[in-house]
C-alpha cells in the first residue's frame, strides 16, 4: 500500500492491471476501490422489488414531457386521481418540482412503494456546493440574507437543504398576518388539511442548528477571505478588480481547509440523521451505511399516502423533516383511479413522471439521457404544454427529438391552462383551439427546415386527432368541467389506440453508405462548435461561454459521480442529439427498397424501427466516447 502511495504514476484507473500482477488482491481492491465513475442506475433496484407490468399484462407504459411548470404532475394527479388538498400527491408548484422519476402503477390494492435514494458521494458533492456558494456569497456581498439562500438552496434548484434542515422564513416567523397580498384567501377546512409533523419545540431547535451552521459559514468566509488576502498581499480593489480568479483561489483554499470540511461532515450528518423520523416501511442501507432504498406496502390509503408524502413532499410547514432532496427515484403501484373515470374500471396505465425541461432555447437544447432511454420502453409519450404559451423551445426539442428516434409515432400532445388563454381575437373554445393549433403547425414547419419534409409529415399524422386540451386541472375537477373531462376520456382512449398500432405490411430499405459518412461528421462538427464556445475555445453564434464554475461541475460529475450531465450542461445527450438528428435525415431517405412497391405507411414504419435501434445504440456509443476514449 506504501509503495502504491508513493508512486504517483499509480494513481491512474487504468494502472489497477499493473496493480494486480504486483500486489495482493485486497490491496488492489482498497486502493482502485470506487476510483472508477459507475453510471449507477438505481431503476435496477426498485425493478427487483417492484416490477413494472408491461403491454402483455394488459398494461401502457405512459411518459410525461413538458417544460417546467407546464403541468405534467397535475396531470398525473388528474390520472391517479389524488387530492388537491388532502393528499397533494405527487407534489407540484410553479417551479422546479419534480426532480426525480416518479413511476405510478394504477393497480389493485395494496399499495406498495420504494423509493431509492442518491448515494453520499453525491449528497456530499451538492453540501460542499452549498457551503462553497454560500461563502462565495457572503465574501461577495456581506449579506447573511444571500448567503442563507446559497446554503440552503443549490444554484441548479434540484438540491434544497431547506427541505432537509429548515427554512430561515418559516422558522423565524417573518411572514405576518399584515403581509400584502392580492391573493384571496382559501377557505381551509380541517378535513383537508395535510398532516404536520413538525411540532413547535422541532421548529426552535432546527432555528438554532441551522443559526449555528451560518454563524460558521460567516466564520470561515471572513477568515479565508482574510488569510487569502494576506497570502497574496493585495488590496480589496484588486479582489474586485479580479474577482473570478480570487473566487477560484479562495475555492481551492476552502478545500483544503479542516474547518470547511467539519462543517461539511457535520451537515451531512444532520441530514442522515433525518431517516430516523421513518417509522414506517423497511430502510434498506448500502455498503457504506448510507441508505439505499426505503419499501412499505399497505391496504390503507389513507395511511399511504402521508407516509410516502415524506420522501415527496414540497410542504412548507414540514420543513425540517421532509426528506424529499435525497430521493432519485419512486414507484408507487395501488388501487388509484381518477373520480372523474366514473363506475368504469381503472385504466391499466404506468406513470412514468420526471423533471421538466428547460425554457430556454439554450436549456432545452437537448434531452437528458434518463429521459431519452426510455423512448424505447414506452407505449405512449404525452407531451405536455401551456396553451397560454404554447410551443416554445422545449416542445421543439421533444418533437425534434422524438421525430429523429423513430418514436413520433407514439406522441400526444396535451395543452393545459386553457382557461389561461384569453384575447379579444379569442371570444370562444373553437378560437381558442385554432389559436394553439396554429402554433403547432408552425412547430411542425420549423422542424421541417431542420430534418426535411418526412419528418414535418411524420408528425402531422402523429399530432392528428391527438390533441387535448385541459383547463383548472390544479383542482378537483367540478361537474361544470365538461370540456376537460371529456379531453382526459378522450386521452385515455387515445392512450389505448397508440400503445396498439396498426400493423403495416414488413419493408426493407436499402442505404448508400458513403452518404452515412458524410451524416456523421456534419452531426459531430455540429456537436463540437457549440462545446468549443462553451468551453471558450472559439466563438459560435447563440452560444456563450459557460462560467469556470459550471463547468468544473460538470467536471466533478463526470469523473467522481459518473453522471453524464450538470444542469443544462449536457455533453453526452448533446452528441446523441445531434447524431440522431443527421442520422433520421439520412436513414429517412433510402437509395431503394428491397421489398416490391411498400405503401406509404409500411416506408416509414421501416425506417422508425431502423432508426429505433440506432437511437438506442447511440446511448451507449456516445457515453463511451465522452467518458472512456479520449
Amino acid at each position: 500500500m506504501n509503495v502504491l502511495l508513493s508512486d504517483k504514476s499509480m494513481w491512474k484507473p487504468n494502472s489497477m492491471d499493473i496493480a494486480e500482477r504486483k500486489f495482493d488482491k485486497r490491496i488492489v481492491s482498497a486502493f482502485y476501490d470506487n476510483l472508477n465513475p459507475v453510471l449507477l442506475d438505481s431503476r435496477i433496484v426498485r425493478e427487483e422489488i417492484l416490477p413494472l407490468p408491461t403491454k402483455e399484462d394488459g398494461f401502457h407504459k405512459v411518459l410525461l414531457l413538458g417544460t417546467t411548470g407546464s403541468g405534467k404532475t397535475t396531470i398525473v394527479r388528474q390520472l391517479i386521481g389524488t387530492h388537491p388538498k388532502n393528499e397533494r400527491f405527487p407534489s407540484i408548484s410553479p417551479s422546479r418540482t419534480t426532480i426525480c422519476d416518479i413511476e405510478i402503477i394504477l393497480n389493485e390494492s395494496p399499495y406498495k412503494a420504494v423509493i431509492t435514494f442518491f448515494p453520499k458521494e453525491k449528497v456530499r458533492l451538492y453540501i460542499e456546493e452549498c457551503v462553497q456558494n454560500s461563502v462565495m456569497e457572503y465574501i461577495d456581498n456581506k449579506d447573511i440574507t444571500k448567503a442563507t439562500k446559497r446554503f440552503l438552496e443549490h444554484t441548479d434548484h434540484r438540491f434544497r437543504l431547506s427541505y432537509i434542515l429548515g427554512s430561515m422564513n418559516l422558522l423565524s416567523r417573518i411572514a405576518n398576518e399584515e403581509d400584502l397580498t392580492d391573493e384571496e384567501e382559501e377557505e381551509i377546512n380541517e378535513d383537508e388539511m395535510i398532516e404536520v409533523f413538525v411540532s413547535e419545540e422541532d421548529l426552535e431547535k432546527l432555528s438554532e442548528k441551522l443559526q449555528n451552521y451560518l454563524n460558521r459559514i460567516r466564520i470561515i468566509a471572513d477568515y479565508s477571505k482574510n488569510k487569502l488576502t494576506k497570502d497574496l498581499g493585495i488590496t480589496e480593489d484588486e479582489i474586485s478588480k479580479d474577482w473570478e480568479e480570487f473566487q477560484e483561489l479562495l475555492e481551492y483554499q476552502l478545500l483544503r481547509q479542516n474547518n470547511f470540511h467539519e462543517l461539511v461532515d457535520e451537515v451531512i450528518d444532520d441530514v442522515e440523521s433525518r431517516f430516523q423520523f421513518v417509522d414506517k416501511g423497511a430502510l434498506e442501507l448500502g455498503r457504506d451505511g448510507w441508505p439505499s432504498h426505503w419499501f412499505f406496502e399497505t391496504e390503507n390509503r389513507a395511511e399511504f399516502i402521508p407516509t410516502v408524502n415524506r420522501f415527496s413532499s414540497n410542504y412548507a410547514r414540514n420543513f425540517g423533516r421532509l426528506l424529499t432532496p435525497l430521493v432519485d427515484g419512486m414507484r408507487i403501484s395501488g388501487a388509484f383511479k381518477p373520480e372523474w373515470w366514473g363506475e368504469q374500471e381503472a385504466p391499466k396505465l404506468v406513470l412514468l413522471d420526471g423533471e421538466g425541461l428547460g425554457h430556454t432555447s439554450e436549456s432545452a437544447s437537448s434531452i437528458p439521457t434518463a429521459t431519452t432511454r426510455r423512448y424505447d420502453e414506452t407505449d405512449v409519450i404525452i407531451l405536455v404544454d401551456n396553451a397560454a404559451q404554447p410551443m416554445q423551445a422545449s416542445p421543439l426539442t421533444v418533437m425534434r427529438s422524438l421525430v429523429s428516434s423513430g418514436h413520433e409515432s407514439k406522441l400526444i400532445t396535451c395543452f393545459t391552462h386553457f382557461d389561461e388563454l384569453k384575447g379579444d381575437n379569442l371570444p370562444d373554445t373553437p378560437s381558442k383551439k385554432a389559436h394553439v393549433i396554429y402554433a403547432l403547425d408552425g412547430t411542425l414547419t420549423s422542424i421541417s427546415k431542420i430534418l426535411g419534409r418526412s419528418a414535418e409529415n411524420a408528425l402531422k399524422k402523429a399530432t392528428a386527432e391527438r390533441v387535448f386540451f385541459l383547463s383548472n386541472i390544479q383542482k378537483q375537477l367540478s361537474p361544470k368541467a365538461r370540456l376537460t373531462k371529456s379531453e382526459l376520456g378522450r386521452m385515455i382512449k387515445a392512450i389505448e389506440n397508440v400503445a396498439n398500432p396498426e400493423l403495416f405490411k414488413p419493408a426493407t430499405p436499402i442505404y448508400d453508405m458513403a452518404n452515412l459518412v458524410l451524416s456523421i461528421q456534419k452531426a459531430t462538427q455540429n456537436f463540437h462548435h457549440p462545446w468549443r464556445a462553451r468551453l471558450g475555445i472559439q466563438h459560435h453564434p447563440g452560444v456563450n461561454k459557460e462560467h469556470w464554475t459550471r463547468v468544473k461541475a460538470l467536471s466533478r460529475r463526470i469523473g467522481v459521480l459518473g453522471e453524464d450531465q450538470y444542469d443544462t450542461l449536457r455533453p453526452v445527450a448533446d452528441l446523441i442529439a445531434r447524431l440522431a438528428e443527421h442520422l433520421s435525415m439520412f436513414l429517412s431517405t433510402p437509395l431503394k427498397w428491397e421489398t416490391a412497391n411498400p405503401d406509404e405507411d409500411s416506408k416509414q414504419e421501416a425506417i422508425d424501427k431502423v432508426q429505433r435501434k440506432v437511437f438506442k445504440l447511440l446511448h451507449q456509443f456516445s457515453t463511451d466516447r465522452i467518458f472512456k476514449n479520449k
